[in-house]
């Protein structure tokens, strides 16, 4: 009885004009991401305002975040080589070039994962800042707009994301 009460309570809330304002930060979507189609690797939510869409979603005036929970353990070098597959599949060697120098120093503080850890990767737009959080630890924080474009763009490039369905189901 209780919980009815209480989801009652955060409908009304919700429907009551100026509470929930569009620019405010919430689920969007979620989806799983697979390795060869069959292996469960990671759950992924993708949090952002609701202006927030496919088309501009990576720009730097929107804030994000993605999280990751990890199904099975995989070690950091499976991490980043995944990563960098991705990066090299979306982007020139010129461009990147340009965060070389930020990719390597991303890459120093990832850490193996075990089933049920979470990575945490968010921009904020206001502060122009990147962060990634392991199981809600911070492990690295970058000022560099450019490395969160790309680096989220993994996930949420239009151009050959890490999987076009988990991209879709994230933009929803």
């Amino acid at each position: 009885m209780l919980n009815r009460i209480i989801i009652v309570i955060i409908a009304t809330a919700l429907t009551l004009p100026g509470l929930a304002k569009s620019s405010e930060m919430q689920l969007r979507g979620s989806g799983t991401a697979y390795w060869k189609r069959v292996i469960k690797v990671y759950d992924a939510q993708l949090i952002a305002p609701l202006e927030a869409t496919g088309e501009n979603i990576l720009n730097d005036d929107i804030s994000k975040c993605l999280l990751l929970t990890y199904r099975v353990p995989l070690d950091a070098g499976k991490i980043i080589s995944a990563s960098n597959i991705v990066l090299e599949r979306q982007h020139s060697p010129e461009v990147l070039a340009t965060i070389e120098d930020e990719l390597k120093l991303l890459g120093s503080k990832m850490q193996a994962v075990e089933k049920g850890d979470q990575y945490q990767l968010c921009y904020a737009h206001q502060t122009k800042t990147l962060s990634l959080e392991l199981n809600n630890e911070l492990q690295h924080e970058s000022d560099s707009a450019i490395l969160a474009k790309l680096y989220l763009g993994i996930w949420l490039n239009e151009n050959k994301p890490i999987s076009k369905n988990l991209r879709l189901s994230l933009l929803k």
